[in-house]
């Protein structure tokens, strides 16, 4: 299988004899808030860019143009606005866009599990820490990476996808919120047989050439009269392949 991976905008120009490739798309995640400890209070965490798994028709040497997420930038005091961006790809058969999470306003409590299994891995969300009188929530579990946890007095930024952790400190004493994990675009594809090629139970055997040959002997079943059925397969004497 041929793959791809992008963390920042490119493009992916589709090999030869390739018509379909499959894709896992997530935008960025959102930030974390910060609060003053001196505020009675609690931080939410940033949620996840959107994530997905699809397929794309595709054409041989199509070029796909691509754009990665950013994560929403680190917060201080009294911020919660701090946005992802979305990621996409673009085919002449359509488009593939996810959008960013949002940043800490959307009151995100993640605390550790609410796991995710995606295109990635499994993934789960940031912890939350206690200061005082005051909450920093963990981020939410992105599509490849885990959530960033709640700090005092900075949280720490998500993984890719990811939301950020929020943060809870002094004023002055140069906190923030963790800032969300950028996007992510993954691009792969099944690899041609070669011309002249062989495929056993999904198995790709090389192409001929003029420096060998491979025999294959088709065979019934011992011991019986043949009737007329391939009951296994040899591939230079060693059995490949048998009806059961």
């Amino acid at each position: 299988m041929g793959q791809e991976i992008f963390d920042i905008d490119g493009t992916f120009t589709v090999p030869d004899r390739i018509t379909q490739v499959s894709i896992c798309i997530c935008g960025g995640g959102g930030a974390g808030g910060w609060w003053e400890t001196d505020d009675t209070g609690q931080q939410w965490g940033g949620t996840r860019g959107e994530y997905t798994s699809q397929t794309l028709d595709v054409t041989e040497f199509e070029q796909l143009p691509i754009v990665v997420g950013i994560g929403g930038p680190r917060q201080t005091y009294g911020g919660q606005n701090g946005a992802g961006t979305p990621s996409s790809i673009t085919a002449v058969s359509g488009s593939i866009t996810m959008n960013g999470g949002d940043g800490a306003y959307e009151n995100y409590s993640g605390n550790g599990g609410n796991p995710i299994t995606t295109c990635g891995g499994t993934f789960v969300d940031g912890l939350r820490v206690q200061a005082s009188d005051n909450t920093a929530w963990g981020g939410q579990a992105g599509c490849f990476g885990n959530g960033g946890n709640g700090g005092v007095p900075s949280g720490v930024d998500g993984g890719i996808g990811a939301g950020g952790g929020a943060g809870v400190g002094n004023s002055g004493d140069g906190g923030h919120s963790g800032a969300g994990g950028p996007g992510r675009v993954v691009v792969n594809w099944d690899e041609p047989i070669e011309d002249g090629g062989l495929l056993i139970n999904g198995t790709a055997i090389p192409e001929l050439n003029d420096e060998g040959s491979i025999h294959i002997q088709a065979l019934d079943l011992l011991g019986e009269a043949f009737d007329g059925n391939v009951h296994a397969l040899e591939l230079d004497g060693t059995e490949v392949w048998r009806k059961v």
